[in-house]
């Protein structure tokens, strides 16, 4: 998305990183009480059209851009002086600056691996997910429920779980137990390792669907 980052980095920029953690945190919680409305009204307009969710978010992004524009102030954002180049010779030197502050800072560097293979996998999985589960191993025991019923509790469920994920990290930052937050991702990365090689693998309904609950889950985290 071209503005993926924009928000977060206004935010950050207005009110300081300390501040941003927690409301991060409680923007997600709130976010996921969206969502889950969001699947009850989009189930209910794809029992008319399956496209018309998909319309209706679409002209809905036109008033959520015109409220941002409105109340989205840069009143702490400070542009970087740039040289007298046009602006591809620009883009070029921040590219550069950038590579040289990854080369020289290994935890940097560490972080872009680690983040470009999460990337990697999350395409593959975002979109090739909802094929696998239906098309290689179909509900067979359960014929009289849809697929449309399945992607409904499947996405309940997971976001009931991230709810409560979420909830229980803002308390460990409230408390500023940040050492209990790095084992927690660590075990969120583990698991999601396991989950894609099980998932990929596995061939029973149940046994994926559990699965993907955990990837879900973990993803939405």
């Amino acid at each position: 998305m071209f503005i993926s980052g924009s928000d977060s980095a206004w935010i950050v920029t207005e009110i300081g990183e300390e501040e941003a953690d927690l409301i991060f945190l409680r923007a997600a919680q709130f976010g996921q009480f969206a969502a889950l409305a969001g699947v009850f009204i989009s189930m209910g307009l794809a029992a008319i059209s399956p496209n018309i969710p998909l319309l209706l978010t679409g002209v809905l992004c036109i008033p959520l851009t015109i409220f941002l524009i409105m109340c989205m102030p840069e009143t702490k954002f400070k542009p970087i002086a740039k040289e007298k180049n046009n602006y591809f010779e620009n883009m070029l030197l921040t590219v550069k600056s950038g590579a040289r502050l990854i080369k020289n800072n290994k935890i940097i560097l560490s972080m872009v691996i680690i983040i470009g293979i999460e990337g990697i996998y999350s395409e593959a999985f975002d979109r090739l997910w909802s094929m696998r589960f239906f098309k290689d191993i179909p509900p067979t025991n359960i014929e009289n429920c849809n697929t449309t019923i399945w992607f409904l509790i499947i996405n309940l469920v997971a976001m009931l779980l991230s709810i409560l994920l979420t909830e229980f990290v803002k308390r460990t930052l409230e408390n500023k137990k940040k050492y209990r937050l790095t084992y927690v991702l660590i075990l969120v990365n583990v698991a999601m390792m396991c989950s894609v090689i099980i998932f990929a693998l596995a061939g029973n309904f149940y046994t994926c669907i559990s699965i993907l609950l955990v990837m879900l889950y973990n993803e939405t985290y």
